[in-house]
């Protein structure tokens, strides 16, 4: 019976541990594509109420644009702390 019980335990320690890592990964996008994720729900909720948004979506494609050449940028271990001061 003990075994039985920690093997149950075994099961929801790793469903846990799957679960944290799934949390930290949407943390890690909605923080690096949070601003254009915003910009651009933001002018698809203005069009569906009818007003124009084009201001608003092409917003949210320079800020895409931004984070992807900042994405493509080649960074080594020595620029590593550069983005902590």
């Amino acid at each position: 019976m003990f075994l039985k019980n920690k093997q149950r335990g075994q099961g929801m320690t790793e469903y846990i541990i799957i679960l944290v890592l799934i949390a930290a990964a949407g943390i890690a996008a909605f923080k690096i594509f949070g601003g254009t994720m915003q910009t651009t729900l933001g002018g698809v909720a203005e069009e569906l109420a009818g007003t124009d948004s084009n201001t608003a979506l092409a917003q949210g494609k320079t800020q895409a644009a931004a984070v992807v050449s900042e994405g493509a940028a080649l960074e080594g271990m020595g620029d590593y702390d550069s983005g902590n001061r």
